[in-house]
């Protein structure tokens, strides 16, 4: 059984909402970063205007994703298209740790070329400020995706929310950096602070990335619902009036959303029709109760058989 198509239609709704206000300021700080790196000759303002650009690609990518996602189910895809929110997140993740990699590969080159040791901008000020900007507008994005992810359970959202509290991070540091700098402009051997923010910003940047790589890679393999959640659910089962035994429970996650395989043993004097209510309630029961589960699929045994049928996780 299936819930209507209702609660997937808010859902891809509000995941579409958000990727396209993250694509636009995405957009909007990759070219202050960038600009700024350039015209104040900071590498870890540079560093922070590439991330920024991933993030603008992977924006772009979650907002056609979530409208593939949000096909309903067809001949070829029968249990829908959710995973490829998971699909897509898994990319993210690969491309956000390729990027911390060559972060750190220019870092550690600009120290071992001593490239670092070049006479500071007179603009660094500016790239200051933009920092601050920049850093101030992460921190809008974290939060409100965050929320978002609250409210719709995407990992997709829970993925970008993270990055953009990582990226606020790593902007801060960015600014730290650009202040000491500011402030000690003659002072050569203390540029080498700059390449050391970028390889810091950089392991930040890995750890989120491997983080969400680890989450979405047990989604794609079926991973199952929490143990808590798994609890709730068998409890609601053997409230069903007529239900004597959970024989199997099995879920797996889609995206945000549940598929359940649930086999129960009743009375074997039941009539094929009573047996059948049984199961419908089951169904209704699970679904009124948990607005993630997508899916139930129910399978009555006799009682007299419930030892051959125990496969209960």
């Amino acid at each position: 059984m299936e819930k209507g198509s209702d609660f997937s239609e808010e859902y891809y709704k509000k995941v579409g909402n958000f990727t396209v206000v993250q694509l636009i300021l995405n957009v909007l700080l990759t070219i202050i970063k960038l600009f700024g790196g350039i015209f104040a000759s900071s590498s870890a303002l540079l560093s922070d205007g590439v991330d920024s650009l991933g993030d603008c690609l992977t924006s772009l990518v979650s907002t056609i994703a979530n409208k593939k996602a949000s096909k309903k189910a067809d001949k070829d895809h029968q249990f829908g298209h959710e995973k490829i929110e998971n699909f897509i997140t898994l990319l993210f993740s690969i491309f956000i740790i390729l990027s911390g990699v060559l972060l750190i590969y220019d870092a550690v080159m600009s120290m071992i070329n001593g490239d670092y040791k070049e006479e500071l901008s007179k603009n660094l000020i500016y790239a200051l400020i933009i920092s601050i900007v920049a850093i101030l507008i992460k921190l809008f994005l974290g939060i409100a995706v965050f929320f978002g992810y609250k409210k719709t359970k995407s990992p997709l959202l829970k993925a970008q929310s993270l990055d953009h509290f990582l990226d606020s991070i790593g902007t801060f540091i960015t600014c730290v950096a650009l202040v000491i700098l500011y402030f000690n402009q003659t002072n050569v051997e203390l540029r080498i602070i700059d390449p050391i923010v970028s390889i810091i910003i950089a392991i930040i940047i890995l750890t989120g990335g491997c983080r969400i790589f680890i989450d979405n890679s047990a989604s794609l393999l079926d991973k199952a619902c929490s143990k808590e959640l798994n609890e709730k659910i068998k409890n609601e089962i053997l409230s069903v009036n007529g239900v004597l035994h959970i024989d199997l429970f099995r879920s797996r996650i889609a995206s945000n959303r549940i598929f359940l395989e649930v086999e129960v043993s009743v009375d074997d004097n039941l009539s094929l029709k009573e047996a059948h209510d049984i199961a419908e309630n089951i169904k209704d029961t699970i679904i009124s109760n948990n607005n993630e589960v997508k899916g139930v699929s129910v399978h009555i045994n006799p009682y007299s058989h419930k030892d051959q049928n125990n496969d209960i996780f």
